[in-house]
């Protein structure tokens, strides 16, 4: 079934189902359809059906709007209820695309900082005469805003002497303090 079809459907459902309750459990719509019948009834529907179907759904249509109007505050009762309930499920998936819309922006938005490659430079050291290396990471900021707080220490050690054994790269202090980006 198509989704126009399933709606056509559920509107009928719903229909029947409010006549069945009315026709059942009301005792205005019950009053209402035993004081609109007509005294001879059988008499009637077998000399022209169409003329009983008309007389049957002229009852039934009097006694519904007698059934509303006995009962409009429940009636209107009911509806505000549903209202509220579509409105609070309104108000929880707005809230909820607020959010996901907002983590979207930011995680499209953000700064990306990543290393791009490395430089190595070498210069001569005046004292020895030998070669002095410094190798950097090359920083990039890939994101659509810029890099706010972000502090990067990159250190190293190269040497052409083995590492002593007592050696802990973990107590290398930087000889400045490390640049912002």
């Amino acid at each position: 079934m198509t989704g126009g079809a399933n709606a056509q459907v559920c509107r009928h459902v719903r229909g029947f189902s409010s006549y069945f309750v009315e026709r059942t459990f009301s005792p205005v719509f019950q009053g209402c359809i035993e004081k609109h019948k007509p005294s001879d009834e059988k008499g009637v529907a077998e000399k022209n059906k169409t003329f009983g179907i008309a007389v049957a759904l002229d009852s039934n249509v009097r006694c519904t709007g007698e059934f509303i109007d006995a009962n409009n505050g429940a009636i209107t009762a009911l509806a505000t209820i549903v209202i509220a309930a579509f409105t609070g499920t309104l108000w929880i998936a707005t809230s909820t695309q607020a959010r996901l819309t907002r983590e979207a922006f930011v995680a499209d938005k953000r700064a990306f900082v990543f290393a791009k490659g490395i430089v190595g430079i070498y210069e001569a050291d005046p004292v020895s005469g030998h070669f002095n290396w410094r190798v950097a990471p090359v920083w990039e900021n890939s994101g659509d805003t810029p890099t706010t707080d972000l502090r990067i220490y990159t250190d190293g050690w190269f040497s052409n002497a083995p590492i002593p054994a007592d050696f802990n790269l973990s107590t290398i202090t930087p000889p400045v303090q490390p640049a912002n980006l």
